[in-house]
């Protein structure tokens, strides 16, 4: 099974870096201004000056403003920032700001990843699994038994992350779908088709069983029409 979203601990000074976070990713402060200072804001939010500076020391760590503490902390541009942790912020506080096309090109070229170390490293006994897993959600004409492939999905991916013996590749699938598992709305236009995202995992499925190194290919020849559709 794929593992449950995780969960974070609760900091005081949350709603204070949340809010302010959701302001510069909507354009609320623009690039190069300055935020308000740490006395204000603690007027602002009800909290003490040691939370509002947490919030803003959490602010420069994630890449959205630069200064120091005490003095002036001006915004910097959200999409010259280099941390990861602003892909999983961003659609959360700002969904608008996210790109669908870059979401669904992440998972598709990440996917073909995968399937490259995959065929090379599975076992059958673990093909066999995978196999078990897809005949679970398909009928016997080959139409899915629930509507959604998004629990299928997210446990076949992270099953096939752990047979590429990649433990890196492993933590960012899981990574990714704990994201994507708090974004139920975000299975775009690009997903409304599941039949024929599960045809796909059929072609895959079958190449990785019968061991002829070709499901990469084929995943990646299938996908390809919606990557040129930009």
């Amino acid at each position: 099974m794929a593992p449950p979203p995780l969960k974070r601990r609760t900091l005081a000074a949350d709603p204070v870096f949340e809010a302010l976070a959701k302001a510069i990713l909507r354009g609320h402060y623009p690039v190069g201004s300055a935020l308000p200072p740490e006395r204000e804001l603690s007027v602002r939010f009800q909290v003490s000056r040691l939370i509002a500076r947490q919030a803003m020391h959490r602010l420069r760590d994630i890449g959205l403003v630069r200064g120091a503490q005490g003095g002036k902390n001006h915004v910097l541009d959200p999409d010259d920032a280099n941390d990861p942790r602003l892909v999983a912020l961003t659609m959360r506080l700002a969904p608008e700001r996210t790109d669908e096309r870059d979401v669904t090109e992440r998972q598709m070229l990440a996917g073909a990843m995968l399937l490259e170390l995959a065929q090379m490293r599975m076992t059958r006994a673990e093909a066999d699994e995978l196999d078990a897993m897809l005949i679970a959600v398909e009928r016997a004409d080959g139409t899915l038994k629930h509507p959604s492939l998004g629990f299928f999905e997210a446990r076949f991916w992270t099953f096939v992350a752990r047979c590429s013996r990649n433990k890196i590749l492993l933590r960012e699938v899981r990574w990714w779908f704990d994201v994507i598992g708090q974004q139920p709305d975000r299975r775009r236009r690009y997903y409304h088709r599941p039949e024929l995202r599960l045809v796909v995992y059929r072609m895959v499925v079958d190449s990785l069983k019968d061991g002829t190194q070709q499901a990469a290919q084929l995943y990646t020849n299938a996908i390809r029409p919606i990557l040129q559709d930009r």
